[in-house]
């Protein structure tokens, strides 16, 4: 059963890092695209479908991405937007002048429309997981949907108790499930951000309860009381998480749990369905407040108070500065984007803030889209959405799914919308397939319901055929070789590569402050004045890609000094105290370079 493949990947991503390291999302890609094969293919007349127009939407989008992956002949450069062809020239020309050199092998640079070709092909490998789990949640029959959806709701329940004791009772900073260290982030559960753990756990408690309504509107107390159970605990997790923007999504979802559970009762169970509902989230909240351990209610509910006025929120400051700078961006790649994953690598150089968190995606799904699609691919986004949002509202009127199950997912789309609106969950492979599947189940129709002329059989063997290939494609990328592409916008890859692997970061991300500064520091070499030079040069480029981080410019100024160029070490000196009154600058002076 495909589904089986669906709940392993759930649970590997949900033990190992959630997606975090790019082996794990390619190994889910291959399996996830294998398995929609096998769904599309399928002749089972108990198989359901989704919409053949979502589908061609959905291809059209991955082709947008793969284009702009791929790397664009030099001689149409100049049509991809003056700032691009800018961008490209200035890094091409130091990867040549470096080869000329003799620093690194000669090759020529070919430079795509992303910005950032590491974080692009990552994120075709999660549509591609999110594409093959819609598909798979779109073919499960009944009685397999009902099983999947308990699951779901019982993982939860079970991440929601460990995340809380990894958060709180049996803490491990910088560590994921207490086993695998990171370097980076604030770890709760298998995310290396507690707003992300509190984000996916909360996608299920609005199944949770709407499961809980249904069933004791159909009299099965027991299962009413267990569902209710399981709500609260998640519920639980998710208050206690600290994450203010899941906190919020969580009551949203609650609240439209609560109103299409109305309308889809009859009028005599309407007061029952208030009843409940109400009483699971007073028992939520009242399990946070009587927390045993007194030092967490007080943390926890002093946080949350917060949101009395939200716009003083020292992060929401933070993030409306981060939406604010994104409109520059979206000025200057206005229709092409700077690419899938892009806004981290180009964002540096457009921040007004001094902050030294340099925020590596827009905390905001929908402008992060506006930065990295523009607006083609803001369009082909918005047509798809629109298109799943009519399939799904078709089978609430049709009937055909359990109308218990219509305000559950209306629910989980209530904490995707508001939840994504201050953070960026959907960049979490685990998060993604979830929600993906969940969208499967929402717009999926049986085969009868729908037209099974000769051309859709042939539309269908065709998705088939593209999924294979997907799968295929994401088995190749496990190769060593190819995998380190992946990964040439990590700061821990970049800080260890030597010049000849910077030179292609280079080529992948022409922007990255952090690419050109640590080729700089690999060119230089004592007694080489034409490499010295160069080193300069990528030096001042990185500052001119980040001009607002000073531990940056202090880093340069001592690199200017151990060259000689003290001028140039003062100017360094001068940007980083301008920045950090309080940094002192070097006295030393002359260097061995």
């Amino acid at each position: 059963m495909v589904v089986a493949v669906l709940i392993v990947v759930i649970v590997f991503l949900t033990v190992w890092g959630a997606g975090v390291f790019p082996v794990s999302v390619c190994i889910c890609a291959a399996l996830l695209a294998a398995a929609g094969a096998r769904v599309l293919i399928s002749r089972g007349e108990a198989v359901a479908r989704m919409p053949s127009r979502t589908g061609w939407l959905a291809l059209l989008i991955l082709t947008y991405i793969l284009l702009q992956l791929l790397p664009v002949p030099r001689v149409f450069e100049g049509m991809t937007g003056s700032r691009r062809r800018e961008q490209n020239v200035i890094a091409r020309e130091a990867i040549d002048k470096a080869a000329d050199l003799g620093l690194i092998e000669a090759n020529s640079a070919r430079f795509s429309l992303t910005r950032n070709r590491a974080g692009t092909l990552r994120t075709i490998m999660l549509f591609i997981c999110a594409v093959s789990a819609a598909i798979i949640g779109a073919s499960l029959p009944e009685r397999t949907r009902a099983v999947y959806l308990a699951f779901l709701i019982a993982l939860m329940a079970v991440v929601s108790v460990l995340g809380f004791l990894h958060q709180w009772v049996l803490p491990a900073h910088k560590t994921i499930w207490w086993f695998w260290t990171v370097p980076h982030g604030r770890p709760v559960g298998c995310f290396v951000s507690r707003t992300h753990h509190a984000g996916y756990i909360a996608l299920a408690a609005p199944l949770a309860l709407a499961s809980a309504i249904g069933s004791l509107g159909a009299k099965r107390i027991a299962r009413s009381a267990l569902y209710t159970v399981l709500f609260v605990v998640i519920s639980f997790g998710v208050l206690t998480s600290l994450s203010r923007g899941a906190a919020v999504a969580w009551a949203a979802s609650c609240i439209v749990v609560l109103a299409s559970s109305l309308v889809y009762s009859s009028l005599p169970r309407r007061v029952l369905v208030v009843a409940i509902a109400l009483v699971a989230v007073i028992c939520a909240v009242v399990a946070v407040v009587r927390i045993p351990k007194t030092e967490v209610t007080n943390v926890v509910v002093d946080r949350l108070s917060t949101l009395e006025e939200p716009l003083a929120i020292d992060s929401a400051k933070s993030r409306f500065g981060v939406w604010r700078d994104s409109g520059s961006l979206i000025r200057d790649f206005a229709i092409l984007g700077v690419g899938a994953n892009g806004f981290r690598m180009i964002y540096p150089g457009y921040r007004t803030n001094t902050e030294r968190k340099s925020f590596t995606h827009a905390e905001n799904e929908y402008v992060e889209l506006a930065v990295d699609g523009g607006l083609l691919g803001m369009l082909l986004v918005l047509g798809l959405a629109v298109s799943l949002g009519l399939a799904f509202a078709c089978n609430a009127r049709d009937g055909v799914m359990p109308s218990v199950l219509v305000p559950g997912l209306l629910g989980s789309l209530a904490v995707v919308l508001v939840h994504n609106a201050v953070d960026f969950p959907l960049h979490a492979p685990v998060y993604s397939i979830v929600f993906a599947s969940l969208v499967g189940i929402a717009v999926g129709r049986a085969p009868g319901q729908q037209d099974e002329d000769m051309s859709r059989r042939r539309r269908v063997r065709l998705g088939a055929g593209i999924l294979a290939v997907c799968a295929t494609a994401a088995t190749v990328s496990l190769l060593p070789g190819i995998m380190i592409a992946y990964e040439l916008d990590s700061p821990d890859v970049i800080v260890e590569a030597d010049a000849e692997l910077l030179a292609r970061g280079l080529e992948g991300a022409p922007t990255s402050w952090q690419t050109w500064y640590h080729f700089g520091a690999t060119l230089g070499q004592p007694g080489n004045r034409p490499s010295n030079l160069l080193a300069e040069q990528c030096f001042s480029r990185a500052t001119s890609y980040d001009p607002n981080n000073y531990r940056l410019w202090e880093a340069v100024g001592h690199r200017r000094l151990g060259m000689g160029n003290e001028a140039g070490a003062d100017e360094a000196f001068d940007r980083m105290q301008r920045l950090r009154s309080w940094k002192r600058r070097a006295t030393a002076r002359g260097g061995g370079y």
